[in-house]
Order: structure tokens, then sequence, then C-alpha cells
């Protein structure tokens, strides 16, 4: 049995990768902005349909987890990073080919575990072409935020119930 990643590094995940990123000029505004907006940053990315921005909006470490996760068996990694909500199939060519349309109605604080966690209660109305896994309509989901580091700053590490 091996050892955890803190234990051999002496810092956790988000601490590490704070020394390893280069922030460009998205990453940059993104970081001045509270956990709210980021959130809300999210949702009208999803909505506009632009993964990068997305992406951004993501910690670092949900990203490496969606590299190997609901991937096709005969696959090493997935070639791109899959979006939280947008309700795509394993495979499919975009992860928007199912997600009709998003609008967050409402991102209330509910827990704030530390100082560099915080959970939000987020009401949405989301409409897929398709309801395969999540359905269409008003719903709220608890979006969990990480503060990555000081170049970074709040990203969504995921949403769940």
């Amino acid at each position: 049995k091996g050892n955890s990643f803190e234990k051999v590094t002496g810092r956790t995940l988000n601490e590490w990768l704070a020394e390893m990123i280069q922030a460009d000029s998205t990453e940059e505004s993104l970081s001045k902005l509270e956990p709210e907006q980021v959130i809300e940053e999210y949702f009208v990315a999803l909505d506009k349909k632009d993964a990068k921005t997305a992406g951004y909006c993501l910690s670092k470490k949900t990203l490496l987890g969606n590299l190997t996760s609901n991937m096709p068996n005969e696959e090493l990694f997935n070639e791109g990073v899959g979006l939280p909500l947008t309700d795509s199939g394993v495979g499919a060519p975009s992860n928007f080919d199912n997600l009709k349309s998003v609008k967050l109605l409402k991102a209330e604080l509910i827990d704030e575990p530390d100082n560099s966690t915080k959970i939000f209660r987020v009401t949405m109305d989301i409409q897929y072409h398709e309801d395969r896994l999540i359905s269409s309509g008003e719903q709220f989901w608890d979006c969990s935020m990480v503060y990555e580091s000081p170049q970074t700053g709040w990203k969504i590490e995921g949403f769940g119930h």
C-alpha cells in the first residue's frame, strides 16, 4: 500500500498544482472572482456552449479526475474534458450534444467547512434534448467550491445532492 499524495509531497494537490500553473488572461480574470461569480460564469459558459471557459471554472483536481472517468475500455484517457451537468454520453462528439439550454436561478451559500471550501445550493433551469441521467426542468444541486491558489482563485470541484 502506497502513501497518499499529501504524505509524499507535504502539500495538497491544489497547493502543489499552484506552483505548476502559469495563468493566462482568462484564468487571471476568473481568479479575481468570488465563488458565486465563478458559478455564474460556469452556467453562462454552458449556455453559450463555451467548453473552454467552462473548463477554466473547474478545479484542476476535477479536470485530472475527468481524464480517466466514464471512458470506453479501449481508451487510455479521455480526449476531452467532461463538463458537469451537460449529461453528454460516453464517447459523445461534444460535451454539448445533449444540452439544450441552462439558466442559473440562484446560488446560496449553505456550508463553509474551512477557509478554502464553500458549498452552495445552486438552483437552475436546465433543458436537455433527451432526458438521460438528469431530467430537464428546474432543479437544485449542491456545488462544492475550492480555493486553489492566488493564481487560479475559486474553482468548482463538483456538483451533487
